[in-house]
């Protein structure tokens, strides 16, 4: 309410009203009240629905604070300003009244206040007034609050009563409003269990944790022998099916010999024929000086058909391939070697040591953390996932590989803890890896994950 701004006047229709009509509008009031959904709506029905009860110029409802009356209406304003001129003099009243507080109703005059107070008191209100606390025994009869209503007319001993006998009713609705200590003790545990729960969480959040990751894997040999091809050709016959166990010394392929046989054999007889000729020259020799010039070229033509049929024989020796130790012969299929071309040194299978198993995994880019060998490992195999294998990292890649699923990873290899009773793992067994990194908090454990994805949104 701004300075200058009349008070706002109610007009009173009320006058002459017989008392059962009074009676009715009390018990109306009283029910209008009790229906005010909040404190806002409660104190429109006080400062201007009273106006039924008795007549009245202005009406001011305030209630009891910490710090003091707080006013929450006043007749004809919809909401009342604290820093107003007709607040901010009313405020200075309450505070002059706070020690002359009683627990009845009482008439208040100009002469009530200080001359500095009672000088504005025509300027804002009508010279006769009355206060009414509302006291509710609800809470132990305290006083929640007070209704002061103003006129030009004196206050009767009847209109005070009535207002004292809504003011019982009026007060046990703005308890409802207000916070009672069972309410505030209420919120005071709920307050302390909320900063209780925060303080939990904060300390299981700094609970030290070791970092881990998923990562797909399979049980692999250690140290895999490669068989390759001894020699350019085609593959003619696989002696063993894949995954077979074979011993040192056993036919695991052969290559087609057709055209080998036939090279051996022309360097064969080129080395005959050569053979012929330096014998002859030989013998020639003694008798002409031309066939001793010639025998030095003849030597060395012998010499060349000697390794070129040496070297023929050789690729006619390598044509069988043979395990050179025992193991696990380890490819896909027989008919993808069937009749295939094949170049020197090209991998056929694996020869696999079935003692001797590790594990490799192939840990994704996107999750990679720090990880050094030495670092403890557990593969649950999609055979057996109840029952993980144990095992110490002993190899970390540096450089990232494209992995069969077409998935940027590093490769890694564990060895695996020997059991006492159990055998080693299958070779081509596969699972899921927990690799175990350095500790870290539970909070950076859980929120690892999102924090990363939002540097990646934010191009952090």
């Amino acid at each position: 309410m701004s300075e200058g701004h009349p008070i706002p006047r109610i007009s009173n229709d009320t006058e002459g009203d017989p008392r059962p009509a009074r009676l009715a509008a009390l018990l109306d009031l009283e029910q209008e009240a009790r229906h005010a959904a909040d404190l806002a709506a409660f104190g429109f029905v006080v400062v201007n629905r009273t106006i039924r009860l008795f007549p009245y110029r202005i009406a001011v409802f305030w209630r009891v604070t910490p710090t003091g009356k707080r006013i929450e209406a006043i007749s004809g304003v919809p909401s009342p300003e604290s820093d107003a001129p007709f607040g901010q003099w009313l405020d200075r009243v309450f505070r002059h009244l706070a020690p002359l507080e009683t627990r009845e109703p009482r008439r208040l005059h100009p002469e009530d206040l200080p001359e500095t107070l009672a000088n504005e008191w025509q300027e804002w209100v009508p010279p006769f007034s009355v206060e009414i606390p509302l006291i509710a025994p609800s809470t132990g009869n305290r006083v929640l609050g007070g209704v002061w209503f103003a006129h030009e007319e004196g206050w009767s001993d009847e209109e005070i009563a009535l207002g004292k006998r809504l003011a019982d009713g009026y007060a046990e609705t703005l308890s409802r409003f207000l916070p009672t200590s069972r309410n505030l003790v209420s919120r005071f545990r709920s307050r302390r269990l909320e900063i209780a729960v925060l303080l939990l969480l904060v300390l299981v959040s700094l609970l030290p944790v070791r970092l881990s990751v998923l990562a797909p894997a399979e049980i692999a040999a250690i140290d895999p022998v490669a068989v390759t091809v001894p020699r350019d050709g085609v593959i003619a016959a696989v002696a063993v099916l894949p995954d077979r166990p074979v011993d040192k010394g056993d036919l695991l392929f052969s290559l087609d010999e057709t055209d080998v046989r036939g090279k051996r054999e022309i360097a064969r007889q080129a080395f005959h024929v050569a053979e012929a000729e330096y014998q002859n020259a030989r013998v020639s020799a003694f008798q002409e000086q031309e066939s001793k010039t010639e025998l030095g070229v003849l030597q060395a033509k012998l010499e060349k058909a000697r390794l070129e049929f040496e070297y023929a024989t050789s690729l006619l020796e390598r044509s069988r391939v043979f395990a050179p130790k025992e193991g696990v012969l380890v490819y896909r299929d027989v008919n993808d070697w069937l009749g295939k071309p094949v170049k020197l040194g090209e991998r056929v299978a694996f020869l696999d040591d079935p003692d001797q198993v590790e594990v490799h995994v192939r840990l994704p880019v996107a999750d990679a953390i720090v990880l050094e060998p030495g670092s403890d490992i557990r593969m649950f195999l999609n055979i057996s996932p109840l029952n993980p294998l144990k095992g110490k990292l002993r190899q970390v890649s540096y450089e990232a590989v494209v992995s069969p699923n077409n998935i940027l990873t590093y490769l890694l290899k564990a060895s695996l803890e020997k059991g006492a009773d159990s055998p080693p793992p299958r070779i081509g067994l596969m699972g899921t890896a927990k690799l175990y990194g350095r500790e870290v908090t539970l909070f950076y454990y859980v929120m690892r994950k999102p924090l990363a994805a939002m540097r990646q949104l934010l191009g952090i």
